[in-house]
């Protein structure tokens, strides 16, 4: 978000787990794709686990596994 680059844009909230391995994502539940579709946690997770961009590498050594909690929740387990 302009002036906080750390500010949630598609997420509501987000939480760090007590020992840092693990990020909870609360989305927006008025978040919709272009086309008027909900974004939901499933599609993050899909698009997570599909990202292939300049970060691939980072990304796929830093996050173990993708979990949605319910449509708008999802959760990030960090590798060790």
């Amino acid at each position: 978000m302009p002036g906080d680059p750390l500010a949630p844009c598609l997420a509501q909230s987000f939480a760090a787990s007590e020992y840092g391995l693990g990020y909870e994502f609360v989305l927006r539940e008025n978040a919709k794709f272009h086309n008027g579709e909900p974004v939901t946690a499933e599609d993050v997770k899909f698009s997570v686990e599909r990202y292939h961009g300049a970060s691939h590498d980072l990304i796929k050594d830093r996050v173990a596994a993708v979990e949605t909690l319910d449509q708008f929740a999802s959760d990030d387990a960090m590798s060790p």
